[in-house]
């Protein structure tokens, strides 16, 4: 049995490995008096433990390693064990990896929360170590039980169908077949036409003999954004494709050196709202590739394209994830500088529950880095000035985004810098949505003002002030509505 010497981050088990038919459990909790003392009871007890500092870490561990349960407190910095729980339930079931929520909060709104976002079972502290221990064992066991009744058995995946042609719905590369698998659109009565008419050169080739191009996602200014199928591990990725130029020449190692400290600021972010960055390759002689996670979903602006608002729900939990994302970039001390409804991709999941995935870095800098350029709509008056920068850009950008989430447009036009600039100083226009609470409606008013005032000595000074008031704004919103249904 063995506990883990608890020094921050995921923990690892020093000496022998965990021996056959133990089962592991992962401790998940921001307070190390805590992770100690669950670690020490539950080694006595017959466990394998690990044990992790906060959530972001957590997912982080059960995505490299095997796990039989996790313990998960609630109240953690950044991202809480009540949004941890999706994310874990976006890729493992009930059955798959069990989840105790373990706290002392009691009460009965927070455990159902708990229980209906995917929790196996919630813990009250203070709690008896063996009825815990009893507690971790019964849900393993009713899992394994679940897994065996479904029949579970591990399987290895078949070689995908031979590419014979492209979608011009979907830009997809196609096998043959009636329809395509992306868009499920049908077959033309001539049938899919070759891969060599397509616009898109890259479509249906392999690179490096392991990562074949699939579809065509869009272009931006950084580059062109594809979907890839890693066939020596059976998983879908995206990869960017930016042009480089010769490498030989200053202008491309110049440029080569933009994509690896893109590469490289993906690389050292922990947090299940910014993608992770798995491989950097070369396409060619004048390219290079940013091979990372896939986002099976839509941006925030095809969103707006589609429906004009969202939602106050939707909007606030969108932007909640936003500033937890990018809080864990400014603790990395980078600052992504192109916050706006394009970067934002989000997946929907059971329960119609949102995850919000931050991508393209392309613009990201160091913290104090001098910076002229970004999207004049969303970015903030220092940014499109060259002033030094700090967290407060991106909490200008967060606030452009959610204003045009609620209202479906940016606060201000796009236009000329000096118009933009008259049309800011003049102040915000009207916040015309409707929360069911007047006093969240209030703070969000004010919260909005505060994150897009021209001066950055006005706005909150970090992304977790943010985040804190849009805690704030929908637990009255939320306690506003259970009123309501009373």
């Amino acid at each position: 049995m063995s506990v883990v010497a608890d020094s921050g981050g995921v923990n690892t088990i020093p000496g022998p490995p965990v021996p056959p038919g133990q089962d592991r459990v992962l401790v998940v909790d921001d307070d190390a008096t805590t992770r100690r003392i669950l670690a020490a009871a539950l080694s006595r007890l017959g466990y394998s433990v690990a044990v992790a500092e906060d959530a972001y870490a957590g997912l982080s561990a059960v995505e490299n390693d095997r796990f039989d349960a996790i313990l998960l407190d609630v109240y953690m910095p950044g991202l809480s064990g009540l949004d941890a729980l999706p994310l874990l339930r976006s890729r493992w079931s009930r059955a798959d990896l069990p989840v105790l929520v373990i706290s002392a909060d009691s009460d009965n709104s927070r455990i159902t929360t708990a229980l209906q976002r995917g929790a196996n079972d919630y813990v009250v502290k203070p709690f008896e170590p063996g009825v815990l221990a009893a507690r971790i064992g019964t849900q393993i066991a009713i899992a394994r039980e679940a897994r065996t009744a479904a029949g579970f058995r591990p399987t290895q995946g078949a070689a995908p169908p031979p590419l014979v042609g492209w979608c011009r719905v979907c830009n997809a590369a196609v096998p043959e077949g009636d329809a395509c698998p992306s868009c499920e659109a049908p077959r033309p009565p001539d049938g899919w036409p070759a891969l060599s008419t397509s616009s898109v050169p890259l479509l249906g080739t392999v690179l490096n003999h392991r990562y074949v191009f699939d579809q065509f996602i869009g272009a931006g200014a950084s580059g062109e954004v594809y979907r890839v199928t890693d066939r020596e591990l059976g998983r879908r990725l995206a990869i960017k494709v930016v042009d480089t130029g010769p490498l030989d020449e200053l202008e491309g190692q110049q440029r080569m050196g933009a994509v690896r400290s893109e590469a490289r600021a993906l690389a050292g972010i922990r947090n299940p709202h910014v993608v992770t960055i798995h491989d950097l390759v070369r396409v060619g002689r004048d390219r290079v590739g940013i091979v990372t996670d896939y986002v099976d979903g839509r941006s925030v602006a095809r969103w707006l394209e589609l429906d004009d608002v969202l939602g106050w729900s939707d909007a606030l939990e969108i932007a909640r994830q936003t500033a937890q994302a990018l809080h864990s970039v400014h603790e990395a001390n980078l600052l992504h500088l192109d916050v706006k409804p394009a970067n934002l991709m989000v997946e929907s999941f059971a329960r119609n529950r949102i995850v919000v995935r931050v991508v393209d870095f392309g613009l990201a800098r160091a913290v104090g880095a001098t910076y002229s350029g970004g999207t004049p709509a969303w970015a903030a008056p220092e940014q499109l000035d060259g002033a030094p920068l700090d967290a407060r850009a991106d909490v200008y950008g967060l606030g452009t985004t959610l204003w045009a989430m609620l209202t479906g447009s940016a606060p201000w036009p796009e236009s000329e810098r000096a118009a933009l600039a008259i049309a800011r100083l003049g102040g915000l226009p009207r916040l015309d949505v409707e929360l069911p609470d007047d006093d969240a409606w209030d703070a969000l008013r004010t919260l909005l003002s505060s994150m897009l005032s021209v001066r950055p000595d006005d706005r909150p000074n970090t992304m977790f002030d943010v985040l804190v008031e849009l805690d704030a704004i929908v637990a009255r919103c939320a306690a506003a509505e259970r009123t309501r249904e009373i």
